[in-house]
This record gives C-alpha cells, structure tokens and sequence, in this order.
C-alpha cells in the first residue's frame, strides 16, 4: 500500500497500472497460507482431539486446489497452430517432437502409461481464490488410515496419507501401492476437482531422479465397474491436478460414486511417499429467491384500506 502521490508510468501524473509475475502472487499465497494456519490453531485450540493439520503439503494442496478458473482471461495466448486459446485449459496428453504420444514406464519398462498434465501451462491450477481454500480446508482430514487402501469420503476435503512401493524403480501391487478415494455424487454436479501434492529430495545434485513418481487419476463407479474419467500423470513435477467438468458424466445415471486414486507410479529408491491430497465438487447454483424475498415485504408492508366516509 502506499500513500499519497502514485506515479505508475513517471509522466508526472497521478494514475495506476497493473503488473504480474510472481513476485507479486508469492505474498498473496503467503498470507492465505497463514491464514488457514491461524484457522487450524483455532480448531485446534476449540477441539483438541480435533486438530488440523499444518504440514506445507496439505496447505499447498488445498491452496492450488481452491483456485478459480472463471473469470480468467488472455486473449493474447495462441496454441502452436496459431489459433487463439481459452481463457484457461488444461495441457492435456503430451506429445514429442514427431507427434507421437509421450509415454512413460517403470524401471522394468513395463505399466506404458501416457504422460497427461492436469493444469493450465501459464495459469497454473487458476487465480489464488482465499475463501474457496478455506472451504475446502474446513471439512477436516478424511480417507483411508493405516492398511485400508479405500474410504467413502465427503464432497470436500483433504487427506495426508502415505502410498509404499516394493520395488524401487518399479510400479508397485502391492496393498499399499495406492489410495481411493470414493466420492458421493451429488444432484446437480458442474465439476470435480482434486490436487495431489509431495516433495521431491533436496541434495546438492538436484537430481530428477530423487523425486518420486505419484499420478492421480478419476474414475466413475458403479456395480463395481470403475471407468477412467480423467488422469493427471506428469512425469517430473511434485503435483498432480485435475478439473473435471463433464456436466454429462458427472450428472449421468451411468455413474453412482465417483472414485480418486492416488497412486506411486516409479520410485527411484525410496520405499514410501508422503502426500497431501485436496479435492472438491462443484454444483449448479441454487436459484435465487428475491422474488419470494419481495413478496413476502409486499406482505409485510401492507397497510388496511380505509373506506372514505
């Protein structure tokens, strides 16, 4: 903030400008951070027994997590035909250099799995959104503990949990291999969205190799038939994110329950990963209710009609 006199352009007049970049954001997510810390000491202090969770993978899952979409805009962004793009999308499913699709494998070369990126390559996950991160924080930690692999959880939250590999370097079955989340679907269903979050090993190599492989991935449910929705496996990046906004599969009686599973891909050596995983659903807006609200003050106010004498 700053008083009196603000000359943006220094032509001597008084005006303002807008600047970006991430010296900007940082202290924006700086403070919503401190607060949903602040809000944990307040449950905590509240309800011991209860207490919330303050490790920087949860805040950071929760913060991406809780970014909007709308409203977002550049009309200036083209893709690499040329043609304009939407005010915000997803990378999607990766290519290389000849166009064919870019996949990755375990250590053994086995589990072909495309390489897909669930976030916005210049807007991220969206625009840093305080209140929809508190929202999604407030729910609490819910999923699976210990050696249950699979929870019914509710349409908001967030959980810190651990997924474990048998082989380094190779794509795990065992139990522990992977985490479900299974999610009500709600009437009336506009989006479903889910960010996964871990650390990569600080040395002084800085090499790629010691961070491990997580994917997140969305499915529907229903007699026991799971089928893929959406996925979100980067191949070098601490995240996973998804934004479904299928209305038609999210609302079709195709699907009862809708399913995220957090999953170690690759391990290069470590034998378990720690993760924080956040994810939301969205609905359509309840109608406005100004009309009754009116009627009901037209009703209110009314005054009796006296006859003339």
């Amino acid at each position: 903030l700053k008083g009196g006199a603000l000359d943006a352009n220094g032509d001597g007049i008084n005006d303002t400008a807008t600047w970006g970049g991430t010296s900007f954001a940082a202290p924006h997510v700086a403070g919503v951070a401190a607060l949903l810390t602040e809000y944990a000491g307040i449950r905590a202090a509240a309800s011991p027994a209860n207490s919330f969770s303050t490790d920087h993978r949860v805040l950071k899952a929760v913060i991406l997590n809780g970014a909007k979409t709308a409203g977002l805009n550049a009309p200036a962004r083209l893709d690499e035909g040329g043609n304009p793009m939407p005010a915000w999308t997803a990378v999607g499913a990766l290519s290389r250099g000849n166009g064919a699709p870019l996949i990755k494998t375990d250590a053994a070369g086995g589990n072909a799995t495309r390489v897909s990126i669930g976030w916005d390559r210049d807007f991220g996950t969206g625009l840093l959104d305080a209140s929809a991160s508190l929202a999604n924080y407030k729910p609490g930690r819910m999923g699976p503990h210990g050696a249950d692999a699979v929870a019914t959880v509710g349409a908001v939250g967030w959980d810190l949990n651990t997924v474990s590999t048998v082989a380094p370097g190779q794509h795990s079955t065992d139990a522990g291999w992977r985490r479900d989340y299974v999610l009500p679907k709600l009437a009336d269903m506009t989006s479903l969205i889910a960010t996964l979050t871990w650390d990569r090993s600080v040395s002084e190599g800085l090499d790629a190799a010691l961070l491990s492989d997580l994917d997140l991935e969305l499915f529907g449910l229903k007699d026991g038939v799971s089928t893929p929705l959406a996925a979100s496996t980067s191949d070098m990046d601490s995240m996973e994110h998804i934004f479904f906004d299928d209305a038609g599969q999210l609302q079709s009686d195709a699907f009862d329950f809708f399913m995220l599973r957090t999953s170690f891909y690759r391990s290069f050596g470590a034998q378990s990963e720690s993760f924080a995983l956040a994810w939301r659903v969205e609905t359509v807006p309840e109608p406005a209710t100004l009309g009754l609200v009116v009627l009901g003050a037209l009703m209110f106010c009314r005054t009796p009609h006296r006859p003339r004498p």
